[in-house]
C-alpha cells in the first residue's frame, strides 16, 4: 500500500490522473460523503465532533485532526457494484419467459466486463491542528487536549 499525502485536492486528483496516463487503467467513483472536498471547513469540522489522533488511513503524528470526508475510487474492472440488480433482473426474467412466449434475446457471452480487481485509492480529507502538537503520548493527555479544541 503507497500513502500519498498532500495539503491540496488538485495536487492528489493530479496524481491519480498521472497514474492513469502510464498505466491506462481508469478508476471510477465507487463512494463519497457528502462533506468531501468541501470549501467551508468551520461548518465541516463543527459538525465533527470526534477528534482522532490515529487511524487506519492516517498515522501517529502527535498532531490532533478531525474527518471532513472520504472518497473512494474502484478499478474499471473492480467489484460488481450493480451485480444484486442484475441478478434480480435475470430471475425476473426468466420466470417471465416461463410462463410466456417472449422476444429472443441475445445471448451474453460476457455478461460483465468486471473481473473482482481489488485495486482501490482512498482519499481522506482530514483537518489538522497543528497548533496541538503533542510529545507525550498518553490517553490523558489525549482527552485534554481535545476538549480544548
Amino acid at each position: 500500500m503507497t500513502r500519498f499525502c498532500s495539503s491540496s485536492l488538485d495536487e492528489i486528483e493530479r496524481k491519480v490522473s498521472d497514474f492513469f496516463e502510464d498505466t491506462g487503467i481508469p478508476f471510477i467513483v465507487g463512494g463519497k460523503d457528502k462533506s468531501f472536498a468541501t470549501s467551508d471547513l468551520t461548518t465541516a469540522i463543527e459538525a465533527k465532533s470526534r477528534i482522532f489522533w490515529r487511524t487506519q488511513e492516517v498515522p501517529y503524528s502527535g498532531k490532533p485532526f478531525v474527518y471532513i470526508g472520504r472518497k473512494i475510487l474502484y478499478c474499471h474492472q473492480g467489484r460488481d457494484g450493480n451485480k444484486a440488480k442484475k441478478e434480480k433482473e435475470f430471475k425476473a426474467r426468466q420466470q417471465h419467459e416461463d410462463h410466456q412466449q417472449s422476444k429472443k434475446r441475445r445471448n451474453l457471452a460476457q455478461p460483465t466486463k468486471k473481473v473482482g480487481c481489488p485495486a482501490t485509492i482512498t482519499i481522506v480529507h482530514v483537518a489538522v491542528f497543528p497548533q496541538n502538537v503533542i510529545t507525550h503520548d498518553t490517553e490523558r493527555v489525549r482527552k485534554s487536549i481535545a476538549k480544548n479544541i
